[in-house]
Protein backbone atom coordinates (compact mmCIF):
# COMPACT_ATOMS: atom_id res chain seq x y z
CA UNK A 1 0.00 0.00 0.00
CA UNK A 2 1.19 3.11 -0.89
CA UNK A 3 0.42 6.24 0.52
CA UNK A 4 0.74 10.08 -1.27
CA UNK A 5 2.99 12.66 0.62
CA UNK A 6 3.50 16.20 -0.23
CA UNK A 7 5.70 18.98 1.08
CA UNK A 8 8.43 18.93 3.14
CA UNK A 9 8.77 17.68 6.68
CA UNK A 10 7.78 19.88 9.16
CA UNK A 11 9.89 18.02 11.99
CA UNK A 12 12.85 18.82 10.12
CA UNK A 13 11.72 22.60 8.88
CA UNK A 14 12.31 22.73 13.13
CA UNK A 15 15.78 21.62 13.15
CA UNK A 16 16.51 24.11 10.36
CA UNK A 17 15.00 26.91 11.72
CA UNK A 18 15.73 27.08 15.50
CA UNK A 19 12.66 27.75 18.11
CA UNK A 20 10.47 29.43 15.62
CA UNK A 21 7.18 27.97 15.17
CA UNK A 22 6.19 25.71 11.85
CA UNK A 23 3.07 26.17 10.24
CA UNK A 24 1.82 24.35 7.08
CA UNK A 25 -1.01 25.25 4.83
CA UNK A 26 -2.46 23.03 2.20
CA UNK A 27 -5.43 23.67 -0.24
CA UNK A 28 -5.00 19.84 -1.53
CA UNK A 29 -7.65 17.60 0.50
CA UNK A 30 -5.10 14.63 -0.19
CA UNK A 31 -2.63 16.66 1.61
CA UNK A 32 -4.49 18.32 4.76
CA UNK A 33 -2.02 21.22 6.72
CA UNK A 34 -3.02 22.82 9.87
CA UNK A 35 -4.77 25.86 7.57
CA UNK A 36 -6.64 25.76 4.11
CA UNK A 37 -6.17 29.37 3.53
CA UNK A 38 -2.44 30.87 3.46
CA UNK A 39 -3.53 34.53 4.71
CA UNK A 40 -4.86 32.78 7.64
CA UNK A 41 -1.91 30.77 8.27
CA UNK A 42 0.10 34.30 7.94
CA UNK A 43 -2.27 35.98 10.40
CA UNK A 44 -2.12 33.61 12.76
CA UNK A 45 1.63 33.22 12.75
CA UNK A 46 4.15 34.79 15.53
CA UNK A 47 6.89 36.95 13.40
CA UNK A 48 9.81 35.18 12.42
CA UNK A 49 7.96 31.75 12.23
CA UNK A 50 8.21 29.50 8.66
CA UNK A 51 5.02 28.73 7.00
CA UNK A 52 5.34 25.54 4.80
CA UNK A 53 3.12 25.63 2.16
CA UNK A 54 2.15 22.14 0.23
CA UNK A 55 1.80 21.47 -3.87
CA UNK A 56 -1.60 21.92 -5.26
CA UNK A 57 -3.66 22.20 -7.94
CA UNK A 58 -4.88 25.13 -7.24
CA UNK A 59 -3.50 28.90 -6.42
CA UNK A 60 -3.70 29.93 -2.67
CA UNK A 61 -4.72 33.39 -4.00
CA UNK A 62 -3.52 36.73 -2.79
CA UNK A 63 -2.04 36.89 0.71
CA UNK A 64 -0.36 40.35 2.50
CA UNK A 65 2.81 40.05 4.87
CA UNK A 66 2.71 42.70 7.19
CA UNK A 67 5.27 40.58 9.88
CA UNK A 68 8.57 38.60 9.61
CA UNK A 69 7.72 35.43 7.80
CA UNK A 70 9.41 32.55 6.04
CA UNK A 71 7.39 30.95 3.12
CA UNK A 72 8.69 27.92 1.80
CA UNK A 73 6.75 26.20 -1.32
CA UNK A 74 7.56 22.78 -2.99
CA UNK A 75 9.61 24.66 -5.77
CA UNK A 76 8.25 25.55 -8.78
CA UNK A 77 8.58 21.99 -11.04
CA UNK A 78 9.01 19.72 -7.15
CA UNK A 79 11.53 17.06 -8.38
CA UNK A 80 9.63 14.43 -6.51
CA UNK A 81 7.00 11.64 -7.00
CA UNK A 82 3.98 14.03 -6.70
CA UNK A 83 4.85 17.32 -8.71
CA UNK A 84 2.51 19.72 -7.82
CA UNK A 85 3.37 23.27 -6.81
CA UNK A 86 2.72 25.91 -4.60
CA UNK A 87 1.34 29.15 -6.73
CA UNK A 88 -0.26 32.29 -5.32
CA UNK A 89 -1.43 35.06 -7.01
CA UNK A 90 -0.31 37.77 -5.50
CA UNK A 91 2.48 38.75 -2.47
CA UNK A 92 2.45 41.92 -0.98
CA UNK A 93 4.79 42.87 2.08
CA UNK A 94 3.78 45.67 3.79
CA UNK A 95 3.13 47.03 6.50
CA UNK A 96 0.19 46.78 9.82
CA UNK A 97 -1.45 50.19 9.74
CA UNK A 98 -2.42 49.38 13.41
CA UNK A 99 0.75 47.85 14.60
CA UNK A 100 3.16 50.09 12.33
CA UNK A 101 4.38 46.52 11.82
CA UNK A 102 5.90 45.42 8.78
CA UNK A 103 7.13 42.54 6.51
CA UNK A 104 10.63 43.24 7.31
CA UNK A 105 12.79 40.47 7.68
CA UNK A 106 11.02 37.44 5.41
CA UNK A 107 12.49 35.01 3.22
CA UNK A 108 10.19 33.56 0.61
CA UNK A 109 11.51 30.00 -1.36
CA UNK A 110 10.18 27.89 -4.06
CA UNK A 111 6.77 29.33 -5.30
CA UNK A 112 5.45 30.44 -8.61
CA UNK A 113 4.31 33.87 -7.76
CA UNK A 114 2.10 36.26 -10.59
CA UNK A 115 2.89 39.14 -9.00
CA UNK A 116 5.49 40.29 -5.88
CA UNK A 117 4.96 43.68 -4.39
CA UNK A 118 7.38 45.23 -1.67
CA UNK A 119 5.15 47.99 -0.39
CA UNK A 120 7.34 50.94 2.03
CA UNK A 121 5.41 53.64 3.08
CA UNK A 122 6.73 57.49 2.66
CA UNK A 123 7.07 58.21 6.15
CA UNK A 124 8.88 55.25 7.02
CA UNK A 125 12.65 53.62 7.32
CA UNK A 126 11.54 51.41 5.18
CA UNK A 127 10.89 47.72 4.55
CA UNK A 128 14.15 46.08 5.23
CA UNK A 129 16.04 42.35 5.22
CA UNK A 130 13.67 40.84 2.56
CA UNK A 131 15.29 37.91 0.69
CA UNK A 132 13.59 36.47 -2.73
CA UNK A 133 15.17 32.97 -3.62
CA UNK A 134 14.22 30.15 -6.09
CA UNK A 135 10.57 31.29 -6.81
CA UNK A 136 9.26 31.86 -10.80
CA UNK A 137 7.36 35.78 -10.65
CA UNK A 138 5.86 37.26 -13.39
CA UNK A 139 6.40 40.75 -12.52
CA UNK A 140 8.34 42.09 -9.08
CA UNK A 141 7.95 45.70 -7.80
CA UNK A 142 10.46 47.11 -4.88
CA UNK A 143 9.71 50.17 -3.01
CA UNK A 144 7.72 53.29 -4.49
CA UNK A 145 9.09 55.54 -2.66
CA UNK A 146 12.33 53.94 -2.96
CA UNK A 147 13.23 53.36 1.24
CA UNK A 148 13.52 49.90 1.20
CA UNK A 149 16.88 48.66 1.79
CA UNK A 150 18.51 45.34 1.96
CA UNK A 151 16.35 43.99 -0.31
CA UNK A 152 17.82 40.35 -1.82
CA UNK A 153 16.35 38.85 -4.88
CA UNK A 154 18.19 36.13 -6.66
CA UNK A 155 18.36 33.14 -8.46
CA UNK A 156 14.68 33.65 -9.65
CA UNK A 157 12.83 33.29 -13.30
CA UNK A 158 11.64 37.04 -13.27
CA UNK A 159 9.10 37.95 -16.22
CA UNK A 160 9.97 41.33 -15.34
CA UNK A 161 11.18 44.07 -12.82
CA UNK A 162 11.20 47.46 -11.13
CA UNK A 163 13.37 47.79 -8.63
CA UNK A 164 14.04 51.06 -5.89
CA UNK A 165 15.39 51.50 -2.67
CA UNK A 166 18.15 52.36 -0.74
CA UNK A 167 19.87 49.17 -1.56
CA UNK A 168 18.83 46.36 -3.62
CA UNK A 169 20.45 43.94 -5.00
CA UNK A 170 19.21 42.18 -8.25
CA UNK A 171 21.43 39.27 -8.80
CA UNK A 172 21.99 35.64 -10.70
CA UNK A 173 18.21 35.83 -12.17
CA UNK A 174 16.78 34.93 -15.61
CA UNK A 175 14.81 37.86 -16.25
CA UNK A 176 11.89 37.99 -19.28
CA UNK A 177 10.74 41.36 -19.89
CA UNK A 178 13.46 43.88 -18.97
CA UNK A 179 14.19 45.67 -15.82
CA UNK A 180 13.18 49.47 -14.94
CA UNK A 181 13.37 51.41 -11.95
CA UNK A 182 15.70 54.21 -9.74
CA UNK A 183 15.39 58.13 -10.59
CA UNK A 184 18.61 60.65 -11.78
CA UNK A 185 17.67 62.51 -8.30
CA UNK A 186 17.59 59.68 -6.02
CA UNK A 187 21.23 58.22 -4.38
CA UNK A 188 20.67 54.74 -3.91
CA UNK A 189 22.12 51.27 -4.39
CA UNK A 190 20.79 49.45 -6.97
CA UNK A 191 22.67 46.30 -7.90
CA UNK A 192 22.13 44.58 -11.16
CA UNK A 193 24.69 41.48 -12.00
CA UNK A 194 24.63 38.21 -13.27
CA UNK A 195 21.28 37.95 -14.69
CA UNK A 196 20.72 36.93 -18.48
CA UNK A 197 18.07 40.01 -19.04
CA UNK A 198 15.66 40.06 -22.03
CA UNK A 199 14.52 43.66 -22.91
CA UNK A 200 15.65 47.07 -22.08
CA UNK A 201 17.13 48.28 -18.94
CA UNK A 202 15.51 51.65 -18.04
CA UNK A 203 17.39 52.47 -14.51
CA UNK A 204 19.37 55.44 -12.71
CA UNK A 205 21.92 55.90 -10.01
CA UNK A 206 23.07 51.80 -10.82
CA UNK A 207 25.51 49.78 -10.73
CA UNK A 208 24.85 47.20 -13.71
CA UNK A 209 27.61 44.68 -14.37
CA UNK A 210 28.36 41.14 -16.06
CA UNK A 211 24.91 40.62 -16.85
CA UNK A 212 24.00 39.30 -20.73
CA UNK A 213 21.48 41.43 -22.73
CA UNK A 214 19.65 40.66 -25.25
CA UNK A 215 16.69 43.37 -26.74
CA UNK A 216 15.22 43.45 -30.24
CA UNK A 217 12.83 45.63 -30.14
CA UNK A 218 14.12 48.47 -28.48
CA UNK A 219 17.81 49.89 -27.50
CA UNK A 220 18.75 48.05 -23.92
CA UNK A 221 20.35 51.29 -21.93
CA UNK A 222 19.05 54.54 -24.01
CA UNK A 223 17.10 55.48 -20.63
CA UNK A 224 19.84 55.06 -18.29
CA UNK A 225 21.20 57.89 -16.55
CA UNK A 226 24.05 58.04 -13.75
CA UNK A 227 24.31 54.32 -14.17
CA UNK A 228 27.43 52.20 -14.25
CA UNK A 229 27.25 50.32 -17.15
CA UNK A 230 30.41 47.58 -16.94
CA UNK A 231 31.43 43.91 -18.90
CA UNK A 232 28.02 43.35 -19.62
CA UNK A 233 27.57 41.35 -23.08
CA UNK A 234 25.00 43.44 -24.73
CA UNK A 235 22.89 41.85 -28.12
CA UNK A 236 20.43 44.74 -29.77
CA UNK A 237 18.39 45.92 -32.39
CA UNK A 238 21.30 48.21 -33.33
CA UNK A 239 25.32 48.06 -34.20
CA UNK A 240 26.03 49.33 -30.83
CA UNK A 241 29.36 50.89 -29.73
CA UNK A 242 30.65 51.33 -26.19
CA UNK A 243 30.44 55.21 -26.96
CA UNK A 244 26.19 54.90 -27.17
CA UNK A 245 25.84 52.30 -24.04
CA UNK A 246 28.09 54.47 -21.82
CA UNK A 247 26.69 57.67 -22.94
CA UNK A 248 25.62 61.34 -20.56
CA UNK A 249 26.01 60.77 -17.12
CA UNK A 250 26.95 57.14 -16.96
CA UNK A 251 30.20 55.93 -16.46
CA UNK A 252 31.67 52.73 -17.01
CA UNK A 253 32.72 50.59 -20.18
CA UNK A 254 34.74 46.98 -21.33
CA UNK A 255 30.84 45.47 -22.74
CA UNK A 256 31.07 42.92 -25.36
CA UNK A 257 29.32 43.95 -27.95
CA UNK A 258 26.99 42.27 -30.46
CA UNK A 259 28.75 38.72 -30.41
CA UNK A 260 26.63 35.54 -29.47
CA UNK A 261 27.39 34.06 -26.02
CA UNK A 262 26.98 30.91 -27.14
CA UNK A 263 24.23 29.18 -24.83
CA UNK A 264 23.86 25.59 -24.90
CA UNK A 265 19.90 26.59 -25.67
CA UNK A 266 17.85 29.34 -25.54
CA UNK A 267 14.78 28.16 -27.59
CA UNK A 268 12.12 27.75 -24.67
CA UNK A 269 10.15 30.66 -22.76
CA UNK A 270 10.65 29.34 -18.73
CA UNK A 271 7.68 30.87 -17.65
CA UNK A 272 5.68 28.28 -19.51
CA UNK A 273 7.58 25.23 -17.95
CA UNK A 274 5.63 22.96 -16.03
CA UNK A 275 4.84 19.17 -15.55
CA UNK A 276 1.48 19.51 -17.47
CA UNK A 277 2.38 21.78 -19.61
CA UNK A 278 5.65 20.43 -21.16
CA UNK A 279 7.69 22.89 -23.61
CA UNK A 280 8.42 21.60 -27.12
CA UNK A 281 11.64 21.28 -28.43
CA UNK A 282 15.40 21.49 -26.86
CA UNK A 283 15.17 22.51 -22.81
CA UNK A 284 16.44 26.09 -21.92
CA UNK A 285 19.91 26.15 -20.81
CA UNK A 286 21.74 29.21 -20.12
CA UNK A 287 25.69 27.47 -19.61
CA UNK A 288 28.20 29.15 -21.69
CA UNK A 289 29.35 26.54 -24.72
CA UNK A 290 33.36 26.20 -25.22
CA UNK A 291 34.45 29.26 -27.49
CA UNK A 292 31.92 31.70 -25.67
CA UNK A 293 32.82 35.37 -25.89
CA UNK A 294 31.30 36.15 -22.16
CA UNK A 295 33.85 33.13 -20.45
CA UNK A 296 35.94 35.14 -17.64
CA UNK A 297 34.73 38.33 -18.82
CA UNK A 298 33.34 39.36 -16.42
CA UNK A 299 34.96 42.06 -13.36
CA UNK A 300 37.25 39.67 -11.27
CA UNK A 301 37.68 37.27 -14.10
CA UNK A 302 34.63 35.80 -13.39
CA UNK A 303 31.67 34.33 -16.43
CA UNK A 304 28.68 36.73 -17.35
CA UNK A 305 25.55 35.29 -16.57
CA UNK A 306 23.56 33.46 -14.15
CA UNK A 307 26.65 30.92 -13.18
CA UNK A 308 29.15 33.60 -11.94
CA UNK A 309 29.70 36.17 -8.74
CA UNK A 310 29.09 35.14 -5.17
CA UNK A 311 25.46 34.32 -5.56
CA UNK A 312 25.25 31.77 -8.21
CA UNK A 313 22.46 29.98 -9.93
CA UNK A 314 21.43 26.51 -7.81
CA UNK A 315 20.83 24.19 -10.40
CA UNK A 316 18.29 21.27 -9.66
CA UNK A 317 18.97 17.88 -9.58
CA UNK A 318 16.71 16.06 -12.03
CA UNK A 319 17.77 14.71 -15.41
CA UNK A 320 14.30 16.32 -16.65
CA UNK A 321 15.54 19.77 -17.88
CA UNK A 322 13.27 21.87 -16.69
CA UNK A 323 13.98 21.41 -13.51
CA UNK A 324 17.12 23.18 -13.75
CA UNK A 325 16.10 26.78 -13.27
CA UNK A 326 13.55 25.70 -10.71
CA UNK A 327 15.68 23.79 -7.37
CA UNK A 328 14.08 23.08 -4.38
CA UNK A 329 14.04 25.24 -1.62
CA UNK A 330 17.25 24.31 1.17
CA UNK A 331 15.70 21.82 3.22
CA UNK A 332 15.20 18.15 3.33
CA UNK A 333 12.38 16.99 1.33
CA UNK A 334 10.64 13.78 1.30
CA UNK A 335 10.91 12.63 -2.11
CA UNK A 336 8.57 9.31 -1.62
CA UNK A 337 7.22 6.65 1.08
CA UNK A 338 6.17 3.48 0.81
CA UNK A 339 4.28 1.16 3.32
CA UNK A 340 6.19 -2.02 2.89
CA UNK A 341 3.83 -4.28 4.85
CA UNK A 342 0.14 -4.15 3.29
CA UNK A 343 -1.43 -5.49 6.30
CA UNK A 344 -0.85 -5.01 10.11
CA UNK A 345 -1.99 -7.17 12.85
CA UNK A 346 -2.85 -6.18 16.58
CA UNK A 347 -0.05 -5.07 18.22
CA UNK A 348 2.15 -4.71 15.03
CA UNK A 349 4.65 -3.12 13.37
CA UNK A 350 4.25 -0.59 10.32
CA UNK A 351 7.40 -1.14 8.14
CA UNK A 352 7.85 2.47 6.47
CA UNK A 353 10.53 3.11 3.72
CA UNK A 354 10.77 6.64 2.33
CA UNK A 355 13.30 8.98 0.69
CA UNK A 356 14.54 12.62 0.87
CA UNK A 357 17.20 14.84 0.00
CA UNK A 358 18.23 18.09 1.09
CA UNK A 359 18.41 20.07 -2.07
CA UNK A 360 22.18 22.12 -1.06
Amino acid sequence: MKRKVFGVLACMGLTFLGHAKVLTVSNNVASPGQYTVLQTACDAAASNDTIYIHGSESSYGEVSITKPLVLIGTGVNAQKRFKFSSSVSTISIGWNASTTQNGGGSKIFGLDINTFYINDSQNSSGIKNVLIQRNRIGYISVGGYRVASNININNNVLGGASINGKSVYLKNNVILGGVSGGEKDFVGTLVVAHNVIYGSCSISRASVYNNIFYSSSSEVFQYCQYTSITRNLVIGKINYTNANIVFGTNTGGENILNEDPLFVDVNTNLMSYSYTNPPTGPFVDYHLSAGSPAIGAGIGGVDLGIYGGDTPFFEGTSEDGRNRYFPMPAIPVMLDMNIVNSSVLKNGKIKVEFKARKQD
